[in-house]
Order: C-alpha cells, then sequence, then structure tokens
C-alpha cells in the first residue's frame, strides 16, 4: 500500500469554511436519500426512533467514524442535524443494538442506489481534468479486510497464499477513477475466492463515460476487453507485459508503430480476428527496462507518443484513493465492523460515497485557491471535517 502524501495546505486555505459533515451531507443532498430509499412508506420510515434517512445519513458518519463507537458517530450526526435544521430537528437517543438493528432494516440496496447517484464526474467539463479534450480516469482494484464471522467467510472467503489462508475474510472492490479529483465515479465488489479484479473490471467496461481516456496497468491488455473499451466509446492507453507479442506493422512518424491483438477462442486458439493498436516503446532516462504501451488512438497528431508516455505515470498518483479509504478513513489496522455480509457491502457503500463527499469540497475548495485538487491533503482535510463543530460557521 503506497504511502499517503501530506502535502502542505496553502496559508490561506481556509478549509473551514468549506469542510464539516454538515457541508457533506448538503453535498449529498436530501433528495437523494430519498430518492434512494425508494418506495416505501415514507409515514413508517419517521414513526421509528431512528428512521431510515437518518440510518443512510448515518451510514455515511460512520465512514468518518470507522474508529470509534456507533454511539460516538451518532452524537456528531446529532450535532450536525440539529445546526443545519437551526435546533428544529432531533435524533432520539438509541442502543447500540439499535443501530444495528436500523441498518439490517434499511438493507445495502439503497446505499448502493445513493452512491451510484451521487457519484458523478466532477467538472466533467474542465480541460484541466483532461487529456486533449478526454476525461481521464483509471480503473483499479483492491481488497478490504472484514469481521471473521462465519457469515462473512461463507459470502466473500479468505485469501490464499503459500503461508496459508489468511486472517481474515476480504471483500474485493475494483473502482473506476477520474484521474485527476481521484473520486470514485463507478464501483464493484465481489467475493476474494470467487470473484477477480479483472472480472470486476469487465463488469465496469460497458458503463465508461464515452469519450473518455481509460489508464491501466499490465493486467488489463487482451483482445476482448480493449474491444469492450472500444463499443462503450471509451479509449484506452495501457502498459502491456513482456510475453505479449506486438509484431510492427507500419511504422509512424512520432516514433510509435501499428499492431495487432489477436482474438482467441475458449482453447486459447486465434480466431483470425485482429484489433489494430497503436504501440508506444520507450525507455526511462538512466533506465534500462523497456515501457510498452497499447492505445486505440492510431493517428499520432492526435495523441503525440512523447505525452501518452509521459501521461501514463501520471496513473500511479490514483493508488492513493485506496490509500486515502485504508489508512485514512479506515485507518491502519482496522478491519471493516459488520459481521454480516450485505452490512459489510453497505459499510463500504457508506465509505466511499463519504469519499467521494469529501473529494468533492476538497475540489471546490481546490479551484477557489486556484491550486490542484490532489495538493490539498485528504487526511488533514478529514481531520479538519471530523474536528470542525457544527455551529463553528454558517453553513
Amino acid at each position: 500500500m503506497p504511502e499517503v502524501r501530506e502535502n502542505a495546505i496553502p496559508a490561506d486555505a481556509d478549509l473551514r469554511s468549506s469542510l464539516s459533515l454538515s457541508e457533506i451531507l448538503q453535498v449529498i443532498g436530501y433528495d437523494a436519500i430519498e430518492n434512494a430509499l425508494g418506495h416505501t412508506d415514507r409515514s413508517k420510515r419517521r414513526m421509528r426512533d431512528f428512521p431510515d434517512h437518518l440510518v443512510m445519513m448515518y451510514g455515511i458518519t460512520m465512514g468518518l467514524h470507522m474508529s470509534e463507537s456507533y454511539g460516538h458517530a451518532l452524537d456528531y450526526l446529532r450535532e450536525s442535524l440539529g445546526w443545519l435544521s437551526d435546533g428544529n430537528f432531533t435524533v432520539k437517543e438509541v442502543s447500540d443494538a439499535a443501530i444495528v438493528q436500523a441498518r439490517d432494516r434499511v438493507g445495502n440496496i439503497p446505499f448502493e442506489r445513493l452512491l451510484r447517484s451521487v457519484a458523478q464526474p466532477i467538472d466533467p467539463n474542465n480541460e484541466a481534468l483532461c487529456y486533449r479534450g478526454m476525461p481521464l480516469y483509471v480503473v483499479d482494484g483492491s481488497v478490504f479486510d472484514v469481521p471473521d464471522s462465519k457469515a462473512n467467510e461463507a459470502i466473500f472467503g479468505r485469501p490464499n497464499s503459500k503461508q496459508g489462508q489468511g486472517a481474515y475474510p476480504q471483500v474485493r472492490c475494483v473502482a473506476l477513477i477520474q484521474m485527476r479529483t481521484r473520486v470514485c465515479t463507478d464501483f464493484e465488489f465481489g467475493s476474494v475466492s470467487t470473484s477477480t479484479e479483472l472480472g470486476l473490471a469487465k463488469l465496469i467496461f460497458p458503463r465508461l463515460p464515452k469519450g473518455c481516456l481509460l489508464v491501466m496497468d499490465r493486467l488489463y491488455p487482451g483482445y476482448t476487453n480493449c474491444q469492450q473499451i472500444i463499443a462503450a466509446g471509451a479509449h484506452f492507453l495501457m502498459r502491456v507485459k513482456k510475453d505479449i507479442k506486438l509484431k510492427l506493422e507500419e511504422k509512424l512518424p512520432d516514433g510509435s508503430y501499428l499492431a495487432s491483438l489477436s482474438e482467441y477462442d475458449e482453447n486459447a486458439r486465434p480466431t483470425g480476428v485482429k484489433l489494430t493498436v497503436r504501440v508506444i516503446q520507450y525507455q526511462l532516462a538512466g533506465g534500462q527496462e523497456t515501457y510498452r504501451l497499447i492505445t486505440d488512438i492510431l493517428d499520432p497528431t492526435l495523441a503525440p507518443a512523447d505525452e501518452l508516455a509521459a501521461l501514463y505515470p501520471s496513473r500511479w498518483n490514483v493508488e492513493s484513493f485506496y490509500a486515502e479509504l485504508k489508512l485514512v478513513l479506515r485507518q491502519p489496522r482496522i478491519v471493516l465492523r459488520s459481521r454480516s455480509p450485505h452490512l459489510v457491502i453497505q459499510e463500504l457503500y457508506g465509505l466511499l460515497t463519504t469519499h467521494y463527499a469529501v473529494r468533492t469540497l476538497m475540489y471546490h475548495a481546490a479551484r477557489r485557491l486556484n491550486v490542484s485538487p490532489t495538493s490539498l491533503s485528504f487526511k488533514h482535510s478529514v481531520h479538519v471535517v471530523k474536528t470542525t463543530r457544527p455551529g463553528d460557521f454558517s453553513p
């Protein structure tokens, strides 16, 4: 796991005027929460001591307080909602058991609906977030440790290695990440024992934003994957492994060349169908390793080889996305708290929603300061959210 860089925030960056739980809830919006809950009986939802819309807000609050108790997160939510409503709205005292029952009652489907509705690309027409007009995205995967319960193990499985099985069951996550804002705009979850990163990514490919440029590592090259991306109306730039043969078919003026990827059947035999790709091959100054990238952008005037070679390494900055989830929001050595599989997924939806909202607020703060959104410290921003008390400023 890469280390999270703690970049200095400019002295005039008044993040306290932008970052709080109150602001996060406003980014998400009450209407989005109501829509995510669907067409259930709203009167019955509100008759309970802990109604469904509060459960949704609480799931987001949990993403900020994963190392603290249920009660601590509830107190923080109570203060924030009290301030937003000028004291006209109160959250009743409920026990930890009642909170778990309420989470179980709501389930994970409304949380998925909420995340999919709010996790939209930030400022998609901003040229600073694009390469030559193409919005930049990365697809990447990781795993999350979950509590060691029989139900979690049965659904999610454990990782296997030469040393034996892992200590905890794990959930596999693959996310589509907007490269220059680090927000997740699409996602899939699966069992660590029955799903693969590539398999989950293939579920995301058909939903790619049209016209985007998807930057990927060596896991993804292949005829089928590339065709899926093209069929979605997107473009790709990916590194290829050494054992993939790319025979030079036509040399291009910028030093790149055209080659073909072959389609293979289920028995790993070529079908004769091929896809033309453009290959950019280079070495870093002072290095000996040869890097090979492929793209479906065949015209070098639309994407020169030197620009694509310079663009590719920025893909690794997005590794910080999972570090922000695991080392900042979740914190090191802390597993998710839910002991049942559907609440594990609910908790992950809440965590991603929290991350999206914090990153959105950071983006708008960065725009006001005229700095890159990734130059602000995510860790510091979360600290500000957690320590800014309602009433410190006007919402």
